[in-house]
């Protein structure tokens, strides 16, 4: 399937790449942090985007800050797995510290 078809669906894209388990936690948390809007911006930081990176973060894993949702899927992802090895454990972190 062509990721093109996913450029206004990054929801859609995400669920193809991870477990359905894993899935399901992957969604609760990017609803806490953007409702999968890839333009998202916190007023009080620098997060942006679908997983609310910081600048900080952009930087520190060599991903080019963008508002391209397919992009920032793939990051976000990668991401997760290299930090906390789960969206699983990674929603735990958020839900006990109130970010991730």
């Amino acid at each position: 399937m062509p990721i093109q078809k996913f450029v206004h669906q990054p929801r859609a894209y995400a669920k193809t790449l991870v477990s359905p388990a894993e899935f399901s936690c992957l969604d609760r948390l990017v609803k806490l942090e953007s409702h999968w809007n890839a333009k998202a911006k916190n007023p009080t930081s620098s997060a942006f985007g679908i997983f609310q990176f910081l600048n900080q973060t952009w930087k520190d894993y060599n991903f080019t800050k963008t508002s391209n949702p397919i992009a920032q899927v793939n990051y976000g992802i990668h991401y997760i797995k290299v930090r906390y090895g789960s969206a699983c454990i990674a929603l735990k972190w958020h839900y006990e510290h109130g970010w991730y």
